[in-house]
């Protein structure tokens, strides 16, 4: 098993679904936290879609059945587990209007910004996909502008633009509020990765 950290964005995810596939990966796997985009996901709940579909080109890729379901029967006792249709965007989906429009417009429960990339390269290898994603912002929660940008194309955060936030006192409960779910949703998914890690991700051997 080897593990990717893609950094933000489909691109990155692309780039690195590629170099595995080249690498001689049979199953690539999309793991990450997500927004939800219906009323029912809270902060730290896990997504396992059936489907997921790229916002900018509207295709749509199907899932692995056998190989989600066993990722499912493996942490079905770590919590909530949600299925459904994810979507895969542009930019961060950061208020509750923005949210309603996508899934009214998609039939998508959740949304990302990589998992239809790396579909799309298992797409193409015909290897095995499946995602998990965890929650780390609900339906209601509204994230603060330009959030996308506090992180690198690595994935690690940017101290400049978070620090800017902080000097806007009018901004301290978004971004502390923020900061706490997406916190939770790394202690779940980390728990989560744990379990499946000791099953080998439940990965199809061929």
């Amino acid at each position: 098993i080897t593990i990717s950290q893609s950094g933000q964005g489909a691109h990155n995810a692309g780039r690195a679904a590629r170099a595995a596939v080249e690498q001689g990966a049979t199953a690539l796997m999309s793991v990450g936290v997500a927004g939800g985009l219906v009323e029912g996901l809270s902060a730290g709940d896990a997504v396992i879609p059936d489907a997921v579909i790229d916002a900018d080109s509207g295709r749509r890729f199907r899932c692995s059945e056998s190989w989600s379901a066993m990722i499912r029967d493996r942490i079905s006792a770590l919590g909530r587990i949600h299925s459904g249709t994810l979507l895969s965007v542009t930019d961060v989906l950061g208020t509750p209007m923005e949210k309603t429009a996508a899934a009214d417009r998609y039939g998508s429960i959740a949304c990302d910004m990589e998992s239809a990339a790396v579909a799309a390269i298992a797409h193409e290898a015909q290897v095995h996909f499946a995602a998990l994603r965890v929650v780390s912002d609900a339906f209601s929660d509204e994230l603060p502008k330009n959030v996308s940008q506090w992180v690198d194309n690595s994935g690690n955060a940017r101290m400049r633009p978070v620090l800017g936030a902080m000097m806007s006192p009018g901004r301290w409960r978004s971004v502390i509020s923020m900061t706490t779910r997406f916190r939770l949703a790394q202690r779940r998914l980390r728990q989560l990765s744990e379990s499946l890690a000791a099953a080998g991700y439940c990965c199809p051997r061929s």
